[in-house]
């Protein structure tokens, strides 16, 4: 992507044993028919703490610099549709790549932003 969205957005993904990361997600996959995807990110206007939210139950992977960032904050809900997961990261200015895999189906929507 050209830049980070303003708002929500969806993402269609790939069955997992097509899809292509950066780096093998950390965490494998708990159902045996999984979908996931990389989306290449340019540097971020202003370094700081970001929040990845995603609808349904996934595993999030952030890939600065050849490494996983890691999370200073999570927060999870079983029973809030629509708002299944959100990982808090400090990220520089460096592009990045969001690696989303476990996913039980073919599209996901996600939401990037600043917090403060």
């Amino acid at each position: 992507m050209a830049a980070i969205p303003k708002t929500a957005f969806v993402v269609h993904l790939q069955p997992g044993a097509q899809a292509v990361f950066a780096m093998p997600p950390e965490r494998k996959p708990r159902a045996e028919h999984w979908f996931g995807r990389a989306i290449r990110f340019p540097g971020l206007e202003k370094p700081g703490i970001y929040q990845v939210t995603l609808s349904e139950e996934a595993w999030i992977d952030v890939v600065p610099d050849d490494r996983y960032a890691r999370s200073v904050g999570s927060t999870g809900r079983g029973d809030c549709p629509g708002l299944r997961k959100s990982v808090r990261l400090d990220l520089g200015a460096t592009p990045f790549v969001l690696q989303i895999s476990g996913v039980t189906s073919d599209s996901i929507v996600v939401a990037i932003g600043a917090r403060e």
